[in-house]
């Protein structure tokens, strides 16, 4: 059976559907992985213009919206670019775990002293 495409058009959006094989879907996986990993690389470089640096953050985007479609979620997170929302948002979630871990460290304390 031959892979079939289709088009559904709605309004200014144009949408492509793609029927693959389970096999065809992992080599996707990681060619979108193994080109991420190269932008992610390239970022990192000072060598290279602020402006192309925008472009490649916008390649990235799209090549990410494709990755989560194929990808497992529990690889998803870790090709998620880092923007200032997603860091202050990780910052509050790791400064709510730590005062959790605090309250129920002294709750303990406080138990044990009770017991003594």
């Amino acid at each position: 059976m031959e892979n079939t495409t289709f088009t559904l058009i709605k309004g200014d959006i144009n949408m492509l559907g793609l029927l693959i094989k389970e096999v065809e879907m992992k080599e996707l996986e990681y060619l979108l992985k193994r080109e991420m990993d190269e932008i992610l690389l390239d970022l990192t470089d000072s060598r290279i213009d602020s402006t192309v640096k925008r472009a490649m953050k916008e390649r990235y985007t799209i090549l990410f919206s494709l990755f989560k479609r194929v990808a497992p979620k529990n690889e998803i997170m870790s090709y998620m670019l880092q923007t200032p929302y997603n860091q202050n948002k990780r910052r509050k979630s790791r400064k709510i775990v730590l005062t959790l871990i605090l309250k129920a460290d002294i709750l303990v304390n406080v138990a044990d002293a009770a017991t003594n």
